[in-house]
Protein backbone atom coordinates (compact mmCIF):
# COMPACT_ATOMS: atom_id res chain seq x y z
CA UNK A 1 0.00 0.00 0.00
CA UNK A 2 0.87 3.20 -0.93
CA UNK A 3 0.51 6.14 1.20
CA UNK A 4 1.01 9.57 -0.23
CA UNK A 5 -0.31 12.61 1.67
CA UNK A 6 -1.75 15.15 -0.59
CA UNK A 7 -1.87 18.23 1.75
CA UNK A 8 0.28 19.81 4.02
CA UNK A 9 1.08 22.86 6.10
CA UNK A 10 3.30 25.31 6.09
CA UNK A 11 7.17 24.17 7.65
CA UNK A 12 5.95 20.46 6.73
CA UNK A 13 8.35 18.34 5.06
CA UNK A 14 7.10 17.17 1.80
CA UNK A 15 7.30 13.65 1.34
CA UNK A 16 7.21 13.48 -2.34
CA UNK A 17 7.65 15.93 -5.12
CA UNK A 18 4.78 17.35 -7.37
CA UNK A 19 2.68 20.45 -8.14
CA UNK A 20 0.94 21.73 -5.35
CA UNK A 21 -1.45 24.42 -5.09
CA UNK A 22 -1.74 26.91 -1.68
CA UNK A 23 -5.05 28.20 -0.24
CA UNK A 24 -5.05 31.58 -2.84
CA UNK A 25 -4.79 29.30 -5.68
CA UNK A 26 -1.16 29.69 -6.67
CA UNK A 27 1.06 26.29 -8.49
CA UNK A 28 4.28 25.74 -7.73
CA UNK A 29 6.79 22.00 -8.19
CA UNK A 30 8.53 21.11 -4.74
CA UNK A 31 10.73 18.62 -4.21
CA UNK A 32 10.74 15.73 -1.72
CA UNK A 33 12.75 16.95 1.25
CA UNK A 34 11.18 21.18 0.37
CA UNK A 35 9.85 22.85 2.79
CA UNK A 36 6.48 24.04 2.48
CA UNK A 37 6.49 27.60 2.67
CA UNK A 38 3.99 30.41 4.15
CA UNK A 39 1.42 31.67 1.00
CA UNK A 40 3.11 33.94 -1.79
CA UNK A 41 0.35 36.04 -1.56
CA UNK A 42 -0.76 36.48 1.81
CA UNK A 43 2.74 35.83 3.72
CA UNK A 44 0.90 33.89 6.56
CA UNK A 45 0.63 30.30 6.84
CA UNK A 46 -1.32 27.95 4.41
CA UNK A 47 -2.23 24.13 3.38
CA UNK A 48 -0.93 23.01 0.33
CA UNK A 49 -2.83 20.46 -2.03
CA UNK A 50 -1.00 18.35 -4.20
CA UNK A 51 -2.68 18.72 -7.65
CA UNK A 52 -0.88 16.19 -9.90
Amino acid sequence: MINTKLRYETDEIAMESGKFMCKAGISKEFNKGDVFPVCPISHRDTTWELVN
